[in-house]
């Protein structure tokens, strides 16, 4: 004699959880981290902006240094307010709430929250290669301009749009509904079924029975049909 063997069904409850927790935990720590970061920041970013600028470029602790070799070198400090790390903080503690809720499918979730951070990055490095290249070009009126109006706003609005897409993809895989509950076996379901359908059975019966009852039953039944 068989027997049907249900195989144990793994929750993803606890990996989901870790995964939020952690991301929260990132947040806070760039937070405590951020001198550090800032300089990591310069050595990228001066890399990228002397691809746009003339003469060579280098980063010493917070400041990006570009036009070397040149009869001008300029200097741009990342400061704490501009710094990526004011963008990347707010969307890792939103990926590490849409994470910790249930409904959220975790892939797309994952996969938003990617999206988003790589949108603030690449917003802010334009911003400052744009800020750099005004500033060699027209001066510090056009790394006024540049820097504190226009660059600001595209930084704002990439921001914004960044959340927008992390919420939007994330919620919008969001399971409805009641789930159905994985962790009862195909033998707990079969039985339900059979309960069910044994619930319906006397019903059935009995119509059964009433369709076969006497003659005048079925005449009155026919009348109501017709009218």
């Amino acid at each position: 004699m068989s027997h049907a063997v249900t195989a144990p069904v793994v929750s993803s409850a606890g990996p989901r959880r870790a995964v939020g927790l952690l991301l929260l935990a990132l947040a806070a720590a760039l937070l405590v981290v951020q001198p550090t970061f800032r300089v990591v920041e310069a050595e990228v970013t001066a890399w990228v902006v002397g691809q746009f600028t003339d003469g060579r470029s280098n980063a010493a602790v917070d400041v990006i240094y570009f036009g070397i070799g040149t009869q001008d070198v300029h200097g741009i400090q990342i400061t704490p307010m501009c710094s990526t790390v004011v963008l990347l903080v707010p969307l890792l503690a939103l990926g590490g709430v849409l994470m910790l809720l249930g409904s959220v499918p975790f892939r797309r979730a994952a996969v938003a929250l990617l999206g988003a951070l790589a949108i603030a990055v690449a917003c802010n490095v334009i911003r400052y290669v744009g800020s750099s290249v005004a500033l060699q070009r027209w001066g510090t009126a056009g790394f006024d301009v540049v820097h504190e109006y226009v660059g600001s706003l595209f930084v704002i609005f990439g921001f914004a749009g960044a959340v927008l897409l992390q919420v939007v993809v994330s919620v919008r895989g969001r399971r409805r509904g009641t789930a159905p509950d994985r962790t009862r076996g195909p033998g707990a379901r079969r039985a339900d079924g059979r309960a069910r359908r044994a619930d319906g059975g006397p019903r059935r019966a009995g119509t059964e029975h009433a369709a076969g009852a006497g003659a005048g039953v079925g005449v009155r039944r026919a009348g109501r049909r017709r009218a």
